[in-house]
């Protein structure tokens, strides 16, 4: 027999090392942006295309980071002439100086602006240009530079503006302390040299930076044993996906620690606490809770239903009974009257002459009450004795039915036996 189980029970909670296998998983995959703009020498073709240089780049960040590749327009490093410090404040449209001045006149700190955004994981902290110098019949030329955007945006709020070239000052120290790598020009003359340097380039150059800052290979997964098909998986409040029959994987979940939820279809739900660690799969052991179905909710209507229908039905005959007497004119409702002493009493709706002969007097309460009680024995008592838990109860509901219309139907065409 199956029991339900405490949403947060936990048997145990185990840490393996190695990879969920991608046939079940469920990718969670939280990454953040990292923009990315292209520049090329105006009115020249390179060897290498632009979305074959992407593509590389974006496979690249997928197996090895938690970043996820924005591409900019083209509009944007032209408008600026490549400058970095008009690059950022295109990007970054999240920032507004007006939005930090004072009515006094004075301005609150960059930090300020820091701490709305700090959990805003759509805009971009990081930038990576890539620059290529392209020259008719030679080899293409390419340079990359990385740039913390926080910093450069730093930079600009805290510049003098009481100089008239504060904006040039603020830009030229953007460039020279906001630039976290710049690799020296590389020559490609195809696709293939374009590979290499960008492989380069991910795995040698910006995996120091990145690991400083917690993004290389920060993922983790998380195998979860005792799941019930069907659950919706959620991880700190965000929608994975649906739980699988016994076992579920989810993969692509940031190191550290995470909440998990398993929602039923009912509503019901079970928190568990789990503790992910980078590159390993944290194994979280749970009790395996039981969906309800219909069928096993109809069986809980009927049987209890049921008892309900028989002490409602045993009402009304008791009411019946009370009511009767020799006198006709206390065998009805008041202002009604009844078509003979000893009859059963009314609701004003009573069938003598037949079932299908209605009278003014109506309905006779002594035969629908044992009929209604009779329907309910059946339906709760069926159900109960000779059905399983998991089986519809067509029967007893059939029989039920049958039982109660069958005795009330013979009762009326009798006229309504007599107490």
């Amino acid at each position: 027999m199956r029991i339900p189980v405490l949403g947060g029970a936990v048997l145990a909670c185990l840490f393996t090392a190695g990879r969920a296998s991608a046939e079940e998983a469920l990718v969670l995959g939280r990454r953040a942006p990292l923009a990315v703009v292209t520049i090329t020498s105006a009115g020249e073709v390179a060897h290498t295309r632009t979305s074959a240089l992407v593509s590389v780049l974006s496979a690249l960040f997928k197996d090895h980071t938690d970043l996820e590749i924005m591409l900019l327009e083209d509009a944007i490093p032209r408008s600026c002439e490549g400058a970095l410090g008009c690059m950022t404040r295109r990007i970054r449209t999240d920032y507004d100086y007006s939005a930090l001045e004072l009515p006094d006149g004075q301005v609150l700190p960059f930090s300020a602006h820091l701490e709305r955004v700090q959990k805003d994981r759509s805009i971009p902290r990081l930038l990576l240009v890539l620059s290529n110098f392209v020259k008719p019949g030679a080899s293409d030329r390419i340079f990359a530079m990385l740039v913390d955007l926080d910093l450069a945006l730093s930079l600009h709020h805290g510049a003098d503006r009481r100089s008239p070239d504060w904006r040039e000052i603020s830009d030229a120290r953007i460039d020279e302390d906001a630039v976290l790598l710049r690799t020296p020009r590389a020559e490609m003359f195809d696709e293939d040299d374009t590979r290499r340097f960008l492989e380069s380039l991910v795995e040698k150059d910006l995996r120091p930076v990145l690991s400083a800052r917690a993004h290389w290979e920060p993922f983790g997964a998380l195998e979860i044993v005792g799941t019930s098909g069907g659950e919706t998986v959620r991880i700190d409040g965000d929608v994975a996906g649906l739980s699988g029959e016994a076992r579920t994987v989810v993969t692509e979940i940031s190191a550290g620690p995470h909440v998990l939820t398993l929602e039923a279809a009912d509503g019901s739900s079970r928190r568990h606490e789990v503790l992910i660690s980078a590159k390993q799969t944290t194994t979280l052991l749970v009790e395996r809770a039981v969906v309800p179905s219909s069928r096993s909710s109809l069986r809980g209507v009927l049987i209890y239903g049921g008892a309900g229908l028989v002490v409602a039905g045993g009402l009304l005959t008791v009411m019946a009974a009370a009511l009767a007497s020799s006198p006709v004119d206390r065998l009805c409702f008041e202002g009604g009257a009844c078509s003979s002493a000893g009859a059963f009493a009314g609701t004003g709706l009573e069938t003598t002459g037949g079932l299908l002969e209605p009278q003014p007097t109506g309905l006779s309460l002594g035969p629908l009450g044992y009929s209604v009680a009779l329907s309910g024995a059946v339906f709760s008592l069926g159900t109960y004795f000779l059905t399983d838990e998991d089986e519809t109860p067509w029967l007893p509901l059939l029989v039920g039915f049958a039982a109660g219309g069958l005795s009330y139907g013979l009762s009326a065409a009798l006229g309504g036996a007599s107490l």
